[in-house]
């Protein structure tokens, strides 16, 4: 089994870090491991309605009860 770069995420694309595309469930364990911020974001633009890459859930890992802090 590979790993390391050969770890595949759902696809999200940063843009000068504070429009976000597609924001998927892999959105913070992507930017975890690739060690990208996400406190700037603004913005996000979904480029298709499946559920999974607009579930507003994973925003609370972001919030003080998870340890995170809003912006």
């Amino acid at each position: 089994m590979l790993g390391g770069p050969s770890l595949r995420k759902r696809s999200a694309a940063l843009i000068n870090d504070d429009l976000l595309i597609d924001l998927g469930p892999d959105i913070m364990s992507a930017s975890h491991m690739r060690g990208c911020s996400l406190d700037d974001v603004r913005y996000c633009l979904q480029t298709h309605p499946h559920a999974d890459h607009l579930d507003l859930s994973h925003l609370l890992s972001r919030s003080p009860g998870y340890g995170g802090r809003l912006s």
